[in-house]
């Protein structure tokens, strides 16, 4: 095994050989350590209630879910089991749930030749052996209660097939999957009606082939039905289409077609189908760490219940380590957030064993030193220096803010291919004073023998945010071409509107290839074998007297996603669940615009605002119960780290604890922030830590507190990990508290779930 060079007295990690010695053999790479290296079922398990899906942490003695024949049953005791090991479950039709290892089923063993009750570690066992082991299904269909739709479900599963009028609302076939039987009978009725066939070879199957869009959304909207309803949906993609076979129970066939097995006449679409479904069998069981599980029992005879599927039952050391071991290495750029200019300044004195002298650019100041630390946001001012040359290394740390080929900062780092980009660029007039000129350029990449791109977040939002980092490493491979990665990776589709390329398809293959080419990237369960769980709650706060602040959070919210997305037909009386998925699919600039006014950095006059204000509005209104929850767990010993969005809603809980908290926002000023961070590291007088996502949400060891309250909701998926993760990294000895102050009621309460959704499929590509 080769020997890496370190500086004496210093050792690196494992993993962090292990990266380096990836990113020796390569010119481009991307090191995507998972922040912070560091399921019963797990509290994030969904399951289905009357209501519609709810994670397992939010459920409470007294409340239902439904049981094996579809209907409610009231949960009657919940056993907190602690942190345990846990296990996906794969079955024949391609659904997955999480469980402990201790999970009872109930199967049909093969071997036994009768239904039997099993754990999961005994059925894993077995499988490997090559038994087999067949689920029971719904009996009945799963009686959610009834909805309000802006579209009636057969009218909506008929314009999805065979779209009949022009400009018609854009339909989410996912707004259906948990209507009341009736309403997700009519569904699908129109979608088998309008392109149903059975095949030709009698297999107790009906063929659905599918062109429309969207593809991914519909084609998960009848799966679900169909497993709600008590049946089974086996999905086949094929190059030019989607194929769905599709099994329900007999007595369902009449409502859905019309078909009737015993008279004569039959229509010529149904004469070869036979109903019935197949067996549902269990296919593979495979470990996914560990996690705190609940358990929960029901009541209901047999003690069964269903599942979302409807089942029954870091990364610095590693970039200076790499310059260590390439020995002709002089000169070094490295760019980061300007919030992490001093961190690095500091690891490179520490670890570089080279002797490189260190600067750190500052406005229009440049350093004249080999290694020299900037920021993305000034990078334009030293176009001309930075090009001046050719530099051995390259490294940009928080990668993951390349991820808009167009922006500013991506072009200032990698160029824009030829292309003209629209820029607005600042001089100084005969007065000395900046003006502003607004034109079209072209950006040289910046030149470097070896590159390094740091990030624990290679998808922040969608997996199209990860094609400029694609492209840049992997540029005659899977970033040639970006319309065919987005076909294959990203499920676009052509629309009216232009490409629709916010999906997620091929993630297996996308993640291996992505690992075999340029990309190394570990995770904490693999690396921190001794690193303490982290468990996520969600804390419901009382909506009283908070409603008219509710209801103007949720009016402004709509108001927005109608001048960004007027195309989805947004009406006042849209359910919270529909909202929280249009927000979570509203385009990325939305999330950026309303960022920079909350900064008061954009133009105050427009939708945003209203948006801004109602959010700043509530959450303000939050304050003293964030601040009793805060004072409750400070009381009990422990040192607690607070985030929030909102400046007022910092300012607020900064004050309150003036004289004796850290706090790192928008506010406090760069060359302070590090100091903040190690002050409530070092000093145990110090608490809490309040910090804003944007500020404080990455680059920081808060490793002295357990508990990490998120006071206020964001939107994008990685924040709210990135967040969490800075007190579950190396250093952390305690379980790892991550708290959610969410009011009921509020668009905060519908969008945790998404958020949650949004982070899986991102784990999905990038850990499998």
């Amino acid at each position: 095994m080769q020997v890496l060079i370190r500086p004496e007295g210093e050792n690196y990690l494992d993993f962090q050989h292990n990266s380096i010695r990836y990113a020796l053999r390569r010119k481009r790479t991307l090191i995507a350590d998972q922040p912070g290296l560091g399921k019963g079922h797990p509290l994030t398990q969904l399951l289905p209630t009357p209501t519609g899906f709810r994670p397992v942490g939010d459920l409470r003695e007294g409340d239902h879910v439904f049981g094996s024949d579809g209907s409610p049953n009231r949960i009657i005791k919940i056993h907190e089991r602690g942190v345990l090991p846990v296990y996906r479950v794969m079955t024949s039709d391609g659904a997955s749930v999480v469980v402990d290892g201790d999970h009872l089923w109930t199967v049909y063993d093969y071997v036994a030749g009768d239904f039997v009750t099993i754990g999961t570690t005994e059925i894993a066992a077995r499988l490997l052996k090559g038994d087999q082991f067949d689920l029971p299904v719904v009996g009945k269909p799963v009686e959610f209660l009834a909805k309000t739709y802006e579209i009636e479900p057969r009218l909506a599963g008929a314009h999805l097939m065979r779209p009949c009028i022009e400009g018609y609302p854009v339909i989410d076939p996912l707004a259906y999957v948990d209507g009341s039987p009736g309403q997700r009978i009519a569904f699908l009725s129109a979608i088998i009606r309008n392109h149903g066939r059975v095949r030709g070879d009698m297999n107790i199957r009906l063929f659905i082939k599918h062109h429309n869009e969207p593809v991914a959304d519909l084609i998960e909207a009848i799966v679900q039905i169909t497993r709600s309803l008590g049946g089974l949906a086996l999905v086949k993609k094929l190059p030019w289409h989607n194929r769905v076979d599709i099994y329900l129970p007999d007595d369902l066939w009449l409502s859905l077609v019309g078909y009737r097995p015993n008279v004569t006449r039959i229509h010529r679409r149904w004469k070869h189908f036979v109903p019935g479904i197949p067996p549902r069998s269990i296919t593979q069981i495979l470990p996914c760490g560990q996690e705190f599980v609940r358990c929960i029992e029901v009541e209901a005879p047999d003690r069964l219940y269903l599942t979302d599927q409807f089942i029954l039952t870091h990364n610095t050391v590693s970039g200076i380590g790499f310059c260590n071991n390439l020995p002709e290495v002089r000169s070094v750029l490295i760019i980061c957030l300007a919030s992490h200019k001093i961190h690095w300044a500091r690891a490179v004195e520490k670890w570089d064993i080279h002797g490189l002298s260190v600067g750190i650019a500052e406005g229009d100041f440049f350093p004249d030193t080999e290694c020299v630390v900037i920021n993305y946001d000034i990078l334009h001012r030293h176009y001309e220096a930075i090009r001046a040359g050719t530099w051995d290394v390259l490294i940009c740390d928080e990668a993951h803010y390349l991820q808009n080929e167009l922006a500013r900062r991506t072009v200032n780092v990698m160029g824009s291919y030829g292309k003209e980009i629209k820029v607005t660029e600042e001089f100084r007039d005969a007065d000395n004073k900046y003006q502003r000129e607004k034109k079209k350029r072209r950006f040289k990449e910046i030149s470097a023998k070896r590159e390094l791109y740091l990030t624990g977040t290679p998808i922040p939002n969608r997996v199209k945010n990860i094609w400029p980092l694609v492209r840049r490493c992997d540029p005659d491979g899977l970033g040639r071409n970006y319309r065919a990665f987005a076909y294959r990776y990203c499920g676009a589709y052509e629309t009216a509107m232009g490409l629709d390329d916010n999906g997620a398809t091929n993630l297996d293959e996308l993640r291996k290839l992505m690992r075999d080419r340029f990309m190394v990237r570990h995770l904490k369960a693999d690396v921190l074998k001794d690193l303490p769980p982290k468990t996520r709650q969600v804390i419901p706060l009382s909506s009283e007297g908070l409603v008219k602040k509710v209801a103007a959070e949720k009016s402004a919210v709509k108001a927005l996603l109608a001048q960004y997305e007027a195309h989805l037909g947004i009406h006042k009386d849209m359910p919270d669940a529909d909202i929280a998925e249009l927000v979570m699919n509203a385009r990325p600039q939305m999330f950026d615009d309303y960022a920079k006014t909350v900064d008061g950095s954009l133009d105050p006059d427009t939708p945003l605002n209203k948006l801004a204000i109602a959010r700043a509005e509530l959450a303000l209104e939050k304050v003293p119960m964030i601040i009793e929850h805060v004072q409750s767990l400070m009381e009990q010993g422990e040192k607690v780290i607070v985030f929030a969005y909102h400046r007022a809603v910092i300012e607020a809980l900064k004050k309150r604890w003036d004289n004796s908290a850290a706090c790192i926002y928008g506010g406090t000023p760069t060359k302070h922030r590090q100091a903040e961070a190690d002050r409530f590291q070092d000093d145990p007088d110090c608490n809490p830590f309040i910090g804003q996502y944007t500020a404080a949400g990455t680059g920081y060891t808060l490793t002295a507190a357990r508990f990490v309250v998120c006071a206020e909701l964001t939107w994008l998926p990685h924040e709210l990990c990135q967040a969490e993760d800075r007190a579950h990294r190396f250093g952390q000895t305690d379980h790892v508290i991550a708290q959610h102050l969410v009011v009921q009621g509020s668009l905060d309460d519908s969008l945790l779930g998404k958020i949650v959704g949004k982070q899986e499929i991102i784990d999905q590509a990038l850990d499998g």
